[in-house]
Formats: C-alpha cells, structure tokens, sequence
C-alpha cells in the first residue's frame, strides 16, 4: 500500500504545516494523535484465504485417505503422517538504540519479506530510511540504513515488472526537500539513487518538493505524485513526474489543485494522483483538505475532487480492476472532537458513489485500505490512548469488512494487546501462499523501552488469534456524509504546466549495514 507521509516531514516543512495530521508514524508518539491498522478480519470476506477450505476440499489427492493414516490439520488426511506443521501467528520484533518503524512490507523471494522503515537512530542522520529482507522464520537476511545527514525518508515501496523494487520518498537538497528514489533487488544491492532538482515552466525557484505515491505504467517508465510550489507563491500544488527503469527524467506536470504533501498515485496509462491539504488559521485549529486529480493517457487533467468534507484526510487509496478507487482515512468528528475512521469509494469519472464514517469511543483513523479475493473493502484503522512517558499507552486495532457497493460495514474484529502492550501495524500484505504478515512497530518493553520495528506473522488472518489476544468486536456505527460532484475540467488553459527537472548527485548518501536486537513472543 501505503504508504504515505509523515509527521516528521510536517514538522520540517515550517510553520505553516506545524499542526498537520499525518498518516505515517511520528517516533515521539507521546500523545494519543493517529490510528494503526492491523488486519484481524478474513481476508476473502468470510474464510480463509481460499474461502475457509484448502484447495482439496478437506482431503488429500488419494481421495481422502493417506498412505499411513496420519491426518492433516483441516480435516482432511496428509499423504505422510509426518508431524503436522506449527501454524502458530509469531510476532518478531526489532530494536535499536532509539526509535524504529517498519511501514511497508512486499513480498520477495522464498516467502521472505522486503520491509521498508523509518529510525532515528540508525544511518547518517536523525531521520534514516531502513530496508530489510526478513525470513519466513522471522530472522533478518539483511538490514541497511539509508540517507545523509539531513531529513531522508522513503514513503512509498513497489515490485518491478522485473522482480527487484522501487521506493519513492523526499530527501533534502540545498535545504530544500526534493524527490529521492532508490531502486534495488532482493539481495539489498542497490542499482541506483536518483535525486531531484524540480521547478516549472512558471516558477524557477527552487522549493520544497516532496514525493509519495508510486506506480509502473504500461510502457515500462515509472511515475510518482509530486507536491510544490508550480504556478503561484505560498502556494503547494499537485502534480507527477515520470521517470524510466534507470532513474532519468522523461516528463511531468503540474496541476491547480492544492495540496501540502502527495499521498497515493494510481493507473498504469491515466493516472489520479491524491494528496492533502493543511489550512492554518490565525485563531484557530488548522484543517484537513484532500485533493485528488484525474489526469487521461496524455497527462491532460479530466477531474478533481478538491474538497470532500472539513478537515478530512486521506492515508491511503486503491483501485479495483473496474477503475473505481477507494479511500481511506479519518474525518474530525465536531461532536465528540475524536477524529473517526473515513472512507470513500470513487468511480473511474469521479463521482462518489459512497463515503463512510466510522465511529468508535475513542479517536480512530483508517491507515490501510485492501481490497478481499472476493472484492469485499478491508480497512485497517486503529486507536490509540495513554502516553509513552506515563507507562500507560496502548494500542488497538481493528479491520472493518465493507460492502464495495454500497460501503455498509459488514463486520469487524478487534485486536487488544492487553495492559501496557502496543502493537502498531501500518501495512497489511496478503502473500502468494495465502499467509498474511503485518509490520508496524511495538512498545514491547521486555526488550527494549523504546519504540521497536514489529512484524506479525500468520498462516491466516485466523491464525492471529495463536499469538495475539482477539477482544470481542466494538461497535462502529456508520454515518453517511455528504456527496459531492467532481470538478470537470472544460478548459485546462492556465490551470496546468509542465515541470522542469534536472537530476542531483547522490554522492553524500551513505548506506549502512544495521543489526538489531530481536525478540518473538507469544501471546501478547
């Protein structure tokens, strides 16, 4: 998924994007002020991965009878009577001398898991990215920090069409944040690095630019969503560049559709990018906006959506095989004054068909959106309370099932860790063999008494009850919110320009070897 921006980059962005909310973690995590995703549901919307029977029916291929009369563990017989194989969910932990975060996980070779991070303590700077290739058995293959001195941080994280990844994120150049891309395979070698010096055909100057939101298109090149200062001053507008496998630049645009920091790019020909949008006022608390642009095959904007509700914000999107995307993320609740989980589903033309709001007792936000075998909506969210520094934080997550169609929740579970245990999860990945795995981070304080990088493992999302405590489902009453109709773009004329790149020098990044301290317990 994903994976989207971070309260870390808020807070270096100035004074104007100081009280934004964020979808990514912030390391001090001190107060109770986002939500976490864990994937406690079943990932087909009602069973096991394969719908709650294995592939046979319950029986093995000599009709249901093996050689030696051993059985297996779904009621059906295994071919050897060997000894049936632990399927117990397991969660790894892995500390630092400060803070780590793990916020992407993508499948790699062998069953292992290529997960992507964030550590304030590790690398060249305050602010590092890490990569990790992790075992099936949990066990690091390797570990690096990435980055330089400054502020580095990758967001977004893809598989090629040629089996190595892609990550996208902002760096800082000159003191300006700029895009920042590492390309590199299953064995952490990287390919290259690529940054990037970006202004437009109407602003010279260089400003920040940041970057989140990755994907491979038809012909081989790759895009990502941009956000910067393009056609006006004091202003943040949306746009994309477009790059191929070796990191030169091919083209990009820009559109006048505000947002402070990108979050989510789709399509693989024509393209929505979605971003956000902070609003700071003199006297009182700032607002949330999202943006989302359509732009066709040509890179000529269709539609935008440029303000669904007050202060809402996106964390994450994904389109099905119809086109239609669907968003996740939180909305300010001015009755209770708790943000709840949001979310949204949009056609291929831009017209919402629902959007949802989700209600808990306490503040809630939808970090991760996926879509079930069957198309049923599975959105991650999470709440939060107490404080590190009072001993008393905990976490809990939830996975609400929707109806694609309508958005009517169709069930929910909920994920307790019990007193003074927090589980974070950020990204859910349902893998190839039907496995789950959860990565986030983990106030385990037997092992370390800072915030450790968390992985959670499972044969199946019914398996996560071996390892965690699953707490009776609360209850989350739905609220529909209002409609509204997209902007349609009849003339583009002065509303859109083309970006201005030039490739920098990655000569001060380093790439560090890391190791960690790890632990694995069961249960929580």
């Amino acid at each position: 998924m994903k994976r989207t921006f971070s309260l870390l980059l808020v807070a270096l962005l100035g004074a104007s994007l100081a009280t934004a909310c964020s979808d990514d973690p912030d390391p001090s995590r001190s107060t109770p002020d986002a939500g976490d995703e864990v994937d406690g549901g079943d990932i087909d919307g009602g069973g096991d991965i394969d719908g709650g029977n294995d592939t046979d029916g319950g029986n093995d291929t000599d009709g249901g009878n093996d050689t030696d009369g051993g059985n297996d563990t779904d009621g059906g017989n295994d071919t050897d009577g060997g000894e049936v194989p632990d399927t117990r969910a397991e969660l790894h932990t892995y500390a630092t001398t400060g803070v780590l975060t793990f916020t992407e996980a993508l499948e790699g070779p062998d069953g292992d898991l290529i997960v992507m991070g964030v550590s304030n303590s590790v690398g060249a700077g305050d602010k590092d990215t890490t990569l990790a290739r992790i075992g099936a058995d949990g066990t690091p293959v390797w570990q690096k920090a990435l980055g330089t001195a400054d502020f580095d941080r990758l967001a977004s994280l893809i598989t090629t069409s040629e089996g190595d990844f892609l990550a996208v994120g902002t760096t800082q150049r000159s003191g300006n944040f700029a895009p920042w891309l590492v390309r590199f395979d299953a064995e952490g070698t990287i390919s290259w690095q690529a940054t990037y010096d970006v202004t437009s055909t109407e602003m010279d100057e260089l400003n920040d630019v940041v970057a989140d939101g990755l994907t491979e298109l038809s012909d081989g090149n790759f895009a990502f969503g941009v956000a910067g200062t393009f056609a006006q001053e004091d202003e943040n507008h949306l746009g994309y560049m477009v790059i191929d496998g070796d990191g030169e630049f091919v083209r990009g645009t820009w559109v006048l559709e505000n947002a402070d920091v990108p979050v989510a790019l789709l399509g693989d020909e024509a393209l929505t990018v979605v971003g956000n949008q902070t609003i700071v006022f003199p006297s009182s608390p700032a607002l949330e906006k999202i943006a989302a642009v359509h732009f066709d095959d040509a890179g000529v904007p269709q539609w935008a959506l440029a303000h669904l509700q007050n202060d809402t914000e996106v964390h994450d999107v994904v389109q099905s095989d119809d086109g239609n995307l669907t968003f996740a993320g939180w909305h300010a609740n001015d009755d209770t004054e708790r943000s709840d989980a949001w979310a949204m589903n949009v056609t291929e033309a831009g017209a919402i068909t629902w959007q949802r709001v989700f209600a808990h007792q306490d503040s809630e936000q939808a970090f991760s959106v996926e879509l079930a075998n069957n198309g049923d909506v599975l959105l991650s969210t999470s709440s939060i309370a107490g404080s590190i520094d009072e001993g008393n934080y905990t976490g809990t997550a939830h996975i609400l099932r929707l109806d694609p169609v309508t958005g009517d929740l169709l069930d929910t579970q909920s994920l307790g860790l019990g007193e003074n245990q927090d589980l974070t999860l950020y990204d859910t990945l349902l893998l190839s063999d039907g496995s789950v795995a959860l990565v986030g981070e983990s106030l385990y304080t037997e092992l370390h008494s800072e915030l450790s990088g968390a992985l959670l493992r499972a044969s199946s999302i019914d398996e996560l009850d071996t390892c965690a405590n699953l707490e009776d489902s609360p209850a989350f009453p739905a609220t529909n919110t209002a409609m509204e109709s997209p902007n349609i773009y009849d003339d583009v004329e002065g509303l859109t320009g083309d970006l201005v790149v030039t490739r920098g020098s990655v000569d001060i990044f380093q790439v560090v070897d890391i190791t960690t301290d790890q632990g694995s317990t069961c249960p929580l």
